[in-house]
């Protein structure tokens, strides 16, 4: 019998049968190595790192101690999966470029509000197509590193609500797996005011990416990025509260229940934000918050 005789009972097609259970194959192996994962914390030869602190409870991250640094690192990403992330996060910055109509796009304009609802339009149509799409390529990389988050991306993953488990995996792997992200939200989760963002959530994300757009300290890639969003984020409120009013209250009940105390900066994180001049964290300039290392 042929594997590609679709007429054929499922049972018999083995084919199908293969990619069918594939993902449940493979997830039952992982979870019976995954406390043997878990022990196997090696450090690489040559690498920088001097020491890995795992924390006795299960699932509790760990400390990363590097060579030269006073304090250790929260967290642990292997090169890899930054790399894994970053080539879907530029996939997405590209868009966001195409929305905004600068740098690559900047011959074809600014986007007027008509064409905004017909790009979103489109975009809300194929949602769970690239949401899904995106979740499958990232999978591994974010399985196989949810022992390993910091704190804050274990709070922000607590409060997702039911029926957004890709939408949390992809988020909070793409917030670990670059520092720079990880520590951009939490400096600006700092600044939210969640009974403002429960009266109105577009106008309360605005002035956060405000506030983050004013503390990008040159003219770029990020700024734009944020703009963008801005640009667009009332549209996707309205758009939610019209026609999604359930996951529209959801996402205003996860903001409401995320413990900010949890995701604020850790007096590692603070050692090595002051070490970064690529954002004014809490509005403080690279010159001003290195003295504060030393």
């Amino acid at each position: 019998m042929s594997f590609l005789n679709t007429s054929s009972p499922k049972s018999d097609n083995l084919l199908l049968n293969y990619f069918k259970n594939y993902r449940r194959t493979i997830t039952g192996i992982r979870v019976r190595n995954y406390h043997k994962r878990l022990e196997d914390r090696h450090i690489v030869k040559d690498s920088p790192v001097k020491e890995i602190e795992w924390f006795e409870e299960k699932d509790k991250g760990c400390l990363v101690y590097v060579e030269g640094k006073r304090e250790p690192m929260r967290g642990l990403m292997y090169h890899d999966d930054f790399v894994a992330s970053m080539i879907w996060k530029k996939a997405l910055a590209l868009f966001l470029k195409f929305i905004w109509g600068n740098e690559e796009f900047e011959k074809e304009g600014k986007k007027n509000i008509f064409e905004l609802i017909f790009i979103l339009i489109g975009v809300i149509k194929m949602y769970p197509f690239y949401i899904k799409f995106l979740h499958h390529a990232l999978y591994d990389n974010i399985y196989e590193n949810t022992d390993k988050y910091s704190q804050p991306i274990r709070e922000l993953s607590r409060v997702f609500p039911a029926g957004m488990e890709k939408e949390r995996d992809i988020i909070c792997f793409f917030s670990e797996s670059d520092h720079a992200y990880r520590y951009r939200l939490q400096d600006v989760l700092t600044e939210l005011d969640q009974k403002a963002f429960s009266r109105n959530p577009g106008k309360e994300t605005k002035r956060l990416l405000d506030i983050l757009t004013e503390r990008e300290p040159v003219e770029g890639t990020m700024r734009a990025k944020w703009r963008a969003l801005k640009k667009v984020i009332t549209l996707i409120f309205i758009y939610l509260l019209i026609f999604k009013p359930k996951l529209y209250r959801a996402i205003k009940v996860m903001v409401d229940e995320i413990n900010l105390e949890e995701v604020k900066f850790s007096k590692e994180d603070l050692y090595w934000v002051r070490e970064q001049n690529s954002y004014n964290f809490s509005g403080l300039s690279y010159e001003v918050r290195k003295t504060l290392n030393k």
